[in-house]
């Protein structure tokens, strides 16, 4: 009874028609040249070392069978008679290691996969197509014409035109072709182009850089319906410490999110991929990022295909305000201390509450001081100089600088004992000679080196000088005095957190005595000269 099964599996197989095989074709032989590309070099009877890449596909396109493959026993070969030409459908070259294929002489391009009318679905996987002297200027390494075709990661390097170019014979379009994991660079012209009859084209974690033009480049209809998110932005920090990614998707679909720029000669990474649908969306990117690091992103829509790139920053200024510390200044008012200046709209009455000599003291208003340095609340009072208590700061994002992004302050904060002296210092006579100055250590700059301030203090404490560009604070520097008088400092252009760059400045000084009062603000408009061009 088994033998009568196995006899009739046997007729089954035998009786099946040709077009449901596959045939294999295995490239051994590295040559290339005229009179290359006879298919016979690569059936089971021709001696090893015989079937090259032209053969085999010679090969493929005279097979009767449905399906055919192309492997490689070798790792490299070289392209030097002119393009290769894939008519069969059905056809997969490659397998699940890299071979690279050198695209050293001939016409262009390397590689075409022609439409058929019988079927469609030609795979090429894991090719490195590199071009170093093959086609002339304006030749794709690959153009495909056939529907259904996938590069599977694979690489088209430092081609004469454009890496890819996906095209169409009038008045057919060519559908549903797909790159995926590959890397596309150093092309004259366009990594991939859609041209006007290209439909549905997906291209998904695939790195692009030092390409020509676009690394997408969309002509015309292709991928109709394709629209790249729009309205894209980076920031503020949120309360919750995230700094997300926003904007608007045209369409409903899959974002692929890409640090670094596609556009540059620099390799980006593949950094996030997530589904959105059409409208407004949000997104915690899982990496940390950086100021002014460049982002890039692409819209893939099932049906439609995948949008060009569009490019975003993160903003120079990704940094919560912190608070540094809180005082008591007199019987009735606080003095909450900033990293840095706030937007004064960000500051309501109501995320604060005080409590001092163990009683809670009601708020009467809030308002920013010190050039946005400083939140000042007024109380109800009756508390004794001397005695301390407690801040109560209500939820974090209570207060935002002018970037907007939230503070991550909340819960209770101590607040210093306000000192038996309460009497702020008094700084007068503040000038700045000259106002035109290089800062130190800028070459070939022509002007004076440095500047000094002059001022007068009537008593000991510390010159806080802190420099401004617009309404964001760039770098402070503080000089302590012993004693009360009239003083000049010289002052190099160096901050601690760097030198000035050349541009106009305004410095705002002020005096703190050793208890923490603090002066009112002067304020002395600068110009740092950069260096001059030759």
């Amino acid at each position: 009874m088994k033998l009568l099964l196995i006899l009739t599996a046997l007729v089954a197989a035998l009786a099946m028609p040709t077009s449901a095989m596959a045939a294999a074709f295995v490239v051994d032989d590295p040559v290339d040249g005229p009179g290359v590309g006879d298919p016979t070099d690569c059936d089971g009877g021709a001696p090893p070392g015989n079937c090259s890449l032209r053969d085999a596909i010679a090969a493929a396109n005279a097979s009767p069978e449905a399906a055919n493959s192309i492997t490689f026993q070798i790792t490299a070969l070289s392209l030097t008679a002119g393009p290769l030409l894939l008519t069969k459908p059905n056809t997969v070259i490659g397998q699940e290691r890299n071979t690279t294929i050198t695209w050293a002489a001939g016409a262009g391009p390397a590689l075409t996969l022609e439409p058929t009318l019988t079927g469609t679905g030609s795979t090429l996987r894991r090719l490195v197509f590199v071009r170093t002297g093959g086609g002339a200027a304006g030749d794709p390494i690959l153009r495909i014409q056939a529907d259904g075709t996938f590069f599977d990661r694979g690489q088209l390097r430092n081609g004469p035109g454009d890496g890819a170019e996906v095209t169409s014979v009038a008045p057919a379009t060519t559908d549903n072709v797909t790159f995926a994991g590959s890397t596309i660079t150093g092309n004259a012209r366009n990594g991939v182009r859609g041209a006007t009859g290209a439909r549905n084209l997906a291209i998904t974690n695939t790195i692009f850089f030092g390409n020509g033009l676009k690394p997408i480049s969309l002509e015309g209809a292709a991928n109709a319906g394709a629209g790249a998110p729009v309205g894209l932005r980076v920031g503020p920090r949120q309360p919750d410490g995230s700094l997300p990614l926003s904007g608007t998707a045209t369409t409903g679909g899959t974002i692929e999110l890409y640090r670094g720029n596609p556009f540059s000669s620099a390799s980006p990474t593949l950094g996030d991929s997530f589904g959105v649908g059409a409208g407004a969306f949000s997104r915690v990117p899982p990496f940390a990022l950086a100021p002014g690091e460049p982002l890039a992103t692409t819209l893939t829509t099932g049906g439609a295909g995948t949008s060009e790139f569009v490019l975003v920053s993160v903003p120079d200024d990704i940094v919560s305000p912190g608070l540094t510390s809180v005082r008591a200044i007199n019987t009735t008012q606080l003095r909450m201390r900033l990293s840095e200046p706030i937007d004064p709209a960000t500051v309501q009455a109501g995320n604060f509450s005080v409590e001092m000599a163990s009683r809670p003291r009601a708020i009467r208003s809030v308002s920013v001081d010190g050039g946005g340095t400083e939140i000042l609340i007024t109380t109800a009072g009756g508390w004794l100089e001397g005695e301390a208590g407690y801040l109560q700061i209500g939820a974090p994002g209570s207060f935002a600088d002018a970037a907007g992004n939230a503070s991550l302050v909340a819960g209770r904060v101590r607040v210093a004992a306000g000192p038996g002296d309460f009497t702020p210092p008094r700084l007068s006579n503040v000038s700045v000679t000259p106002k035109k100055f290089c800062p130190s250590g800028v070459k070939r700059c022509r002007g004076p080196r440095g500047t000094k301030v002059t001022f007068t203090t009537n008593e000991e404490g510390r010159l806080e000088l802190a420099a401004f560009k617009g309404r964001k604070q760039v770098g402070n520097r503080s000089f302590t005095k012993d004693k009360a008088g009239t003083y000049t400092i010289k002052f190099s252009g160096k901050l601690r957190a760097g030198r000035l760059s050349a541009g106009r400045y305004k410095l705002r000084f002020t005096m703190e005595d050793e208890v923490g009062n603090i002066s009112p603000a002067a304020t002395r408009t600068i110009r740092a000269l950069g260096r001059k061009r030759r």
